[in-house]
């Protein structure tokens, strides 16, 4: 993953003193944040065109917090989202190209938030070429090119044979 974690332990140095204009060296808090915090980090995955996609998190936090996810496909009519026992998911059916991306939960209770990301990767099927051009570059050499295909995402290797 490329995004950092934020640490969840705070230090806080102890009070300034006016009259000796000094903070005592013996010692330095500690509080632990209170803002939700990701028992479990969203992951990055690669899926191929068409497969169903489930992210899935643990959050905790001492006090109610909501959920919120971000993402390419998430809209009502598109991708459904489940929260139960600090357990929250997004589940996006039949996952396109097009919906490709970052996707990110943020947790928020009274106190702050917390975000987790993943990068979702679709590997799709490359249409038919419509116009190949065949060029020979040698004795025994040819030389094949296309228009790109039309869709987005990863694409599967094209595989080529000699024969003869």
């Amino acid at each position: 993953m490329w995004h950092a974690l934020v640490d969840e332990l705070v230090p806080v140095l102890p009070p300034f003193s006016l009259l000796t204009g000094q903070r005592p060296q013996s010692e330095v808090l500690l509080v632990l944040d209170k803002r939700p915090q990701f028992l479990s980090p969203l992951t990055d995955i690669t899926v191929c065109e068409g497969e169903d996609v489930v992210l899935r998190t643990k959050v905790s936090s001492a006090s109610p917090f909501t959920v919120t996810w971000r993402g390419p496909a998430v809209h009502p009519e598109r991708a459904v989202v489940e929260t139960d026992d600090g357990y929250t998911l997004l589940r996006i059916p039949k996952i396109v190209p097009l919906e490709c991306g970052p996707y990110s939960v943020v947790a928020e209770n009274e106190h702050g938030s917390s975000s987790s990301l993943a990068f979702v990767k679709v590997i799709a099927r490359p249409e038919a070429p419509s116009a190949v051009v065949c060029e020979r570059v040698g004795r025994n050499a040819l030389l094949l090119s296309w228009s790109p295909a039309s869709k987005s995402g990863s694409l599967f290797c094209v595989e080529y044979r000699s024969e003869g």
